[in-house]
């Protein structure tokens, strides 16, 4: 009985030492978040989640698809790049397109944050690229079929080379619907190995 009433005692002590507490500016004062910073927070959520995108209530999708024409006309102006309509593009996306190696992002697709493609790649509809998946065209391109998602950190490479000197070959890469590259795995040009997919 004793023993309970120390543990009880101990843990009421612990939840009382380390409960919660707001966050205070250095005077002391308790920061209250402004309209502005729980937007920023949504935009950040989205960037890593962007399937949460397609769902948004109507009072997040005007702002949200305001904020996602100016991420993608910035992109259009500086990159070799066209997206279709209602795609999603996190503004932390690293997009690469050149004249002859551009990138066309289907409708409905959505590239999550620190994602990295360089063209030339399709993506055909509703394609998702997950978090930190690295895509490189090489000369022939990647294409990748309607409803398929590239998992979190996976790589896919057009091209392969080989070592002292570096000559480099392309044979392009091109992934069917539906399936998902398993996370963490690359795949170089002609190379797609039977483990490497999926489904989800």
């Amino acid at each position: 009985m004793i023993a309970l009433f120390v543990w009880l005692h101990g843990i009421t002590w612990f939840a009382l030492r380390f409960r919660f507490e707001p966050s205070h500016s250095p005077d002391g004062a308790p920061l209250t978040p402004s309209p502005e910073d729980f937007r920023a927070q949504h935009q950040l959520r989205l960037s890593w989640m962007p399937w949460l995108y397609f769902s948004l209530k109507p009072r997040h999708r005007a702002w949200a698809e305001t904020w996602q024409r100016e991420v993608q006309d910035r992109l259009r102006a500086l990159e070799t790049i066209e997206i279709g309509a209602g795609a999603f593009v996190a503004p932390e996306a690293r997009l690469f397109g050149e004249p002859g190696r551009g990138i066309v992002i289907g409708e409905g697709c959505a590239i999550a944050a620190e994602a990295f493609l360089h063209g030339p790649i399709t993506l055909g509809f509703r394609v998702s690229i997950n978090a930190r998946a690295s895509l490189d065209g090489g000369a022939k391109g990647i294409l990748i079929g309607d409803d398929t998602r590239i998992a979190t950190g996976a790589t896919l490479y057009a091209f392969d080379h080989g070592m002292f000197p570096q000559r480099g070959s392309s044979s392009g890469r091109m992934s069917g619907s539906v399936p998902m590259p398993a996370s963490p795995m690359g795949c170089a040009s002609g190379i797609m190995p039977w483990w490497a997919w999926v489904p989800w």
